[in-house]
């Protein structure tokens, strides 16, 4: 009997894992391609387009206002950024699934000063269709994705990454000026 209740509700949640992972699309597809272009408005109204930020690193992170660790990794970001912008770091963040005023509302809670672009499926869909917020991509000075990260992530661990992106463009950069 107690065999039977096992197999009626493991069933269906396996078949929901499998229908879950074939809508999947993985990430690392997109590690050390061009990041995809786009031109997105800001809180302000003004066309922000990713070539703007060219010869940056980038940081792109997806989030929600209805998501607590999007929110708890803003303030990350907001460290990061301040801590790299002598290094030319640009954070750029990208509110999903939420509407203007709870964006203005999480924005003064956050106190971030980074850019926030709002977002769309279109958008979603250029990176990969993930599911999971946040979604980080970290995109190097020639504009590749080195890194993609769903879901949260600790100061330490986005500092990691983004110190050793930053750290690998200035090595290429001063091997291409010894070689001219």
């Amino acid at each position: 009997m107690n065999r039977f209740k096992y197999k009626f509700f493991l069933g269906p949640i396996l078949l929901l894992a499998m229908i879950s992972l074939t809508n999947f699309q993985p990430l690392p597809k997109l590690l050390n391609k061009i990041a995809p272009e786009f031109q997105r408005r800001d809180m302000n109204g003004n066309l922000v387009s990713l070539n703007e930020y060219q010869g940056k690193v980038i940081v792109l992170n997806f989030w929600a206002t209805w998501n607590a660790p999007s929110l708890k990794e803003m303030g990350y970001l907001e460290r990061i950024s301040q801590k790299y912008a002598r290094d030319h770091v640009q954070i750029i963040g990208v509110a999903v699934v939420s509407n203007e005023k709870e964006i203005a509302d999480r924005l003064d809670m956050t106190g971030v000063t980074y850019p926030i672009l709002i977002g769309n499926k279109a958008l979603i869909s250029a990176y990969g269709n993930f599911s999971a917020l946040p979604c980080t991509f970290i995109i190097n000075r020639e504009g590749k994705i080195k890194s993609v990260l769903p879901g949260s992530h600790s100061y330490l661990q986005l500092e990691q990454v983004v110190r050793e992106v930053v750290k690998s463009d200035t090595i290429q950069s001063t091997t291409k000026m010894a070689v001219e």
